[in-house]
């Protein structure tokens, strides 16, 4: 946050485009009476997902009384280092791997600022180690009820982290192939089901939105 502050800057470019549409989504509830919206969305429509996520930002700043690109900052800050990433590193090497990799959130100087660009790629960063910690602890489950939880958690936080920066799908597919070459057909086609359903639902509301704002 002390970073963010520093580097404070005036968006431009593509993310000039994200943080004006959600201002106006959060305050007026569209965004679709400006051309330059209009035209630059209908190019670029996949950015729609860094919209909803920083209107919604500068909604609960704005109800708070909070800055909303410093509100955005948090935001990004908490969610790039998320203590999953730091429980991931526990699961697959121990507390060692742990206590290391949060000493290199700590000590290692780009993690301290690149989180102040606020675009999708910092956004959307966290969602690959939430996959896979979803993934390894729907693996490991006790019962058939914990695993399906687990399932689920793994499709949504595929969907929501797609809808920032799509290739983020990459870490679920990635656990789906490691299912299979570990022979889990019935694994794989417990987290497949939840995340070709989520990703149906969750894409028609989305698109829908995507029409009514467009």
């Amino acid at each position: 946050l002390v970073m963010a502050s520093a580097l404070r800057f005036t968006p431009v470019t593509d993310l000039e485009q994200c943080v004006t549409a959600a201002r106006r989504l959060a305050q007026t509830g569209a965004f679709g009476d400006s051309e330059r919206s209009l035209i630059y969305f209908g190019c670029y429509p996949h950015n729609m997902g860094l919209v909803y996520l920083l209107a919604g930002i500068f909604k609960a700043a704005d109800a708070l009384g909070a800055d909303e690109l410093m509100a955005a900052a948090l935001v990004c800050g908490l969610l790039f280092s998320m203590l999953c990433a730091a429980r991931l590193c526990r699961r697959l090497g121990g507390a060692q791997a742990q206590a290391r990799a949060l000493l290199l959130f700590a000590t290692c100087l780009p993690f301290l600022y690149c989180t102040s660009e606020l675009y999708t790629d910092a956004f959307s960063v966290a969602f690959a180690p939430m996959i896979v910690f979803a993934f390894l602890k729907a693996r490991d489950a006790g019962s058939r009820k914990e695993r399906s939880l687990w399932a689920l958690l793994f499709a949504v936080c595929t969907f929501f982290g797609a809808q920032i920066r799509f290739p983020t799908i990459i870490a679920a597919i990635a656990c789906l192939i490691a299912a299979l070459f570990e022979k889990r057909a019935k694994l794989t086609a417990l987290l497949a089901a939840p995340l070709a359903l989520v990703f149906a639902v969750g894409g028609s509301a989305v698109n829908a939105a995507n029409k009514a704002n467009l």
